[in-house]
């Protein structure tokens, strides 16, 4: 029979088995924090280098919080101003809108963009630019996280339109001042996940127009002609 001392003793006595099962835990809780440091810090300063270059080549980039670049929205950066200022606010956010307009070089721009992978929202004005080329449509093609595509100038818009009906989660889609005619509605019309669609200032007519009866999901539409 164990005396009281040797039970005291049996209950102090250090269990090397839960010791062990702790710090195997703790090795791999510390590795996998170190993995997602890496990956964190690789991914901003990817984001780093691709807003430097952007703007470089004339280009804006939008964060999150800054709702598309509107002026008129309440944009409030998010954490401390001191954590900001001591990270960065490319730790803390994420680009999200990208603003290509006609000062800019946008045929270099846009091997920049497939490297945002939250990307939203793309405008471009093509005035005084020349027209898109295979590759640029290549890009744009290649944004499938795009949600709202606003274009400007455009003189060619049926290889352009054909990419960009199928980004999968496409919501908006603003043409201003394209050469847009029946058949690039022909392409909007595969668009099924539309619900907002701006048409300013393009020639069209009633034939192509029938194409936009497809469009299920459409809430807004916005068919302002040339004068």
């Amino acid at each position: 029979m164990a005396t009281p001392l040797a039970a005291i003793v049996t209950v102090l006595k250090p269990k090397r088995r839960w010791a062990q099962f702790s710090l195997g835990t703790m090795f791999l809780v510390v590795t996998a924090l170190c993995v997602w440091l890496g990956l964190h810090v690789e991914a901003v300063n990817r984001q780093r280098a691709v807003v430097a270059a952007i703007r470089a080549l004339g280009g804006e980039c939008y964060y999150d919080y800054e709702a598309d670049g509107n002026p008129f929205a309440d944009s409030v950066p998010p954490g401390p101003e001191w954590l900001r200022e001591c990270l960065g606010i490319d730790h803390l956010a994420s680009i999200t809108a990208v603003h290509l307009y006609k000062r800019a070089q946008i045929p270099r721009a846009l091997p920049h963009l497939c490297k945002l992978p939250k990307l939203a929202a793309l405008s471009v004005d093509l005035k005084g630019q020349p027209a898109f080329t295979d590759d640029d449509v290549a890009q744009i093609k290649a944004l499938t996280g795009l949600a709202r595509f606003y274009i400007a100038a455009a003189t060619e818009t049926d290889s352009l339109l054909a990419a960009v009906a199928s980004l999968p989660h496409l919501e908006t889609l603003h043409m201003y001042e394209c050469a847009l005619g029946d058949n690039g509605l022909r392409h909007i019309g595969r668009m099924k996940s539309l619900r907002v669609l701006r048409l300013t200032r393009n020639e069209i007519t009633d034939a192509g127009l029938i194409h936009v009866r497809a469009l299920t999901e459409l809430r807004k539409l916005d068919l302002t002609m040339k004068p």
